[in-house]
């Protein structure tokens, strides 16, 4: 099991849907990886896609680890 640290990089294990503030959310495709910015809780994280400057959170469980 891999510990999840802010700054590090994830990578989605199957299609997400990533939420913003202003309720929009944007799908993403498997194989996405992602920034922590910051862990929410045990379930939630707030990242970044890489290449974009936008925002939002993700449940932990569509994640793996990558460093």
């Amino acid at each position: 099991m891999n510990i999840i640290k802010k700054g590090g990089v994830v990578r989605a294990k199957k299609p997400v849907v990533l939420l913003k503030r202003n309720g929009i959310s944007i799908s993403y495709a498997a194989g996405t990886k992602f920034k922590v910015e910051k862990i929410m809780n045990s379930n939630i994280l707030k990242v970044k896609p890489f290449g974009e400057d936008s925002f939002g959170t993700i449940r932990v469980e569509n994640l793996e680890v990558i460093r």
